[in-house]
């Protein structure tokens, strides 16, 4: 009897043993990419605290971007929509390649692939082969990816992103492709248009009943001015970027919806704009008291961000998905502020791809002023370390000033200015920002610097003197 027992057991061992030890070693080998990744950020994480984390969940791909937004990443499971695009990878990814997981990065040859056993480099064609498209990696500006793909798919939903004032032939290049793929595929395309924010004050000169009638009567209105692009007919707008874009959508008759902003969200912004924290914030550091700066752009931001962005989101994200449902074979794609990356991870209506893109180039923090990154963080629960959230608030006066210099005065591209006004302004410390806020302080007691445009140039030349900004 103890001898078939025995049997038995070893019988046991040689089944699972595979299996486990496989299961093991895909823990272990995901932990060495993600340390390796951590490391690329300048973070230092053990080895083994990460794979201790790592094991609390059964999917490894989901785990790796819990425990990266844990450690300060923010990380994303995304699928490559276009094998090609891989080109356009400036960052490091991690990656599953043979059933192991690998740090992944363009060279001259090919695709370089670390991990715990191993470093080559692989023909691009010979990865693509191979390759499953699935990767984790921070958000990639200028490549269209998948965040959520169904098994049988009869749709598509695009969120793109971009600034107000971005460049009109980036979102002419994505639609382009957008426009061809639907006609492709059979698919209607519809366009839901971003309600910016309703003044209070031309709710209040409309004449009805109610504050709230003033406010759905306002909506219809611009609803219904939208609705002539479907009949071929552009409509103007006072940003140069829309404008542009509601004539092109105009070109091809494109279906069009507008975001339904909900009466008490639109009541809870205005009323937070009327506290004026941001103006106030702006004052304390233009009057050298960094740290009163410090407190309260956080409180606007968190303020801000609730109520323009978290709640707000949530309502477009069910209308978005109403829309998807009603409205099968259909190609679903909008253009949101910057500000709001992050809000189409949950979105999951059966048969329907949820896709997204950021319209611009540069690394995604470097796209968005710091106070901007930081709210972005937050809402998509990744942990910040409290010396870098201090010193990105910090960061994010200068980086206004700069780039609005850059983009008013040199003529850059609003995400290019971004882009060099924070590689410019990451060289500043904390001593650094207290000897320009109050330089800034000085100006104005002295009647030097009179409006936000004089600052704007004062900044820029203080930086120019540090040797910090480059004759572009």
């Amino acid at each position: 009897m103890k001898r078939k027992r025995l049997i038995f057991f070893i019988l046991i061992l040689v089944t699972l043993s595979p299996l486990h030890l496989w299961a093991e070693y895909d823990v272990y080998s995901a932990a060495f990419a993600l340390k390796k990744l951590l490391e690329f950020y300048g973070k230092n994480i053990s080895i083994v605290e990460i794979e201790t984390e790592l094991k609390q969940s059964q999917n490894i791909f989901d785990s790796v971007v819990r425990v990266g937004r844990k450690h300060g990443l923010y990380l994303n499971r995304f699928v490559l929509e276009n094998y090609q695009q891989i080109t356009r990878f400036t960052e490091p990814i991690i990656t599953q390649y043979k059933g192991i997981f690998y740090i992944a990065k363009l060279s001259p040859t090919g695709i370089q692939l670390i991990s715990n056993r191993r470093k080559i480099v692989v023909r691009q064609e010979e990865f693509l082969k191979d390759w499953s498209g699935i990767f984790i990696s921070l958000p990639l500006p200028g490549v269209l990816v998948i965040r959520y793909k169904p098994v049988e798919k009869k749709g598509r939903i695009v969120f793109l992103y971009s600034y107000h004032n971005e460049e009109f032939y980036l979102f002419k290049e994505i639609f382009d492709k957008l426009y061809k793929q639907a006609n492709k595929a059979g698919y209607n395309l519809i366009y839901v248009d971003e309600l910016g924010l309703i003044p209070e004050k031309s709710i209040h000169t409309i004449n009805n009943n109610s504050e709230r009638d003033g406010f759905e009567s306002a909506k219809y209105s611009l609803l219904r001015e939208l609705k002539f692009i479907e009949k071929g007919i552009g409509i103007t707008d006072p940003t140069q970027f829309y404008d542009k874009i509601y004539h092109y959508l105009a070109k091809f008759k494109v279906r069009v919806e507008m975001e339904n902003l909900k009466y008490e969200n639109w009541k809870a912004i205005t009323a937070f704009d009327e506290l004026e924290l941001n103006q106030l914030a702006v004052k304390l550091f233009c009057h050298g008291n960094i740290n009163g700066y410090v407190e309260k752009i956080k409180e606007y931001n968190q303020g801000f961000w609730e109520y323009n962005v978290v709640i707000r989101d949530k309502y477009f994200r069910d209308q978005i998905e109403k829309l998807a449902e009603a409205n099968p074979n259909s190609l679903i794609f909008t253009l949101r502020g910057l500000g709001h990356y992050g809000m189409e991870e949950n979105v999951k209506v059966c048969g329907f791809t949820t896709e997204t893109i950021i319209l611009g180039e540069g690394r995604f923090q470097e796209l968005l002023v710091p106070d901007q990154y930081i709210q972005i963080l937050r809402r998509n629960q990744v942990e910040i370390d409290p010396s870098q959230e201090k010193i990105g608030y910090l960061r994010a006066f200068p980086v206004e000033c700069l780039r609005n210099y850059l983009h008013k005065k040199l003529n850059f591209t609003i995400s290019e200015a971004t882009v060099k006004a924070n590689q410019v302004v990451e060289n500043l410390n904390e001593q650094d920002i207290q000897r320009l806020a109050l330089d800034i302080s000085h100006g104005i007691a002295e009647g030097r610097l009179r409006n936000s445009d004089a600052v704007y140039e004062f900044v820029y030349w203080w930086l120019k003197k540090k040797k910090l900004v480059l004759d572009w």
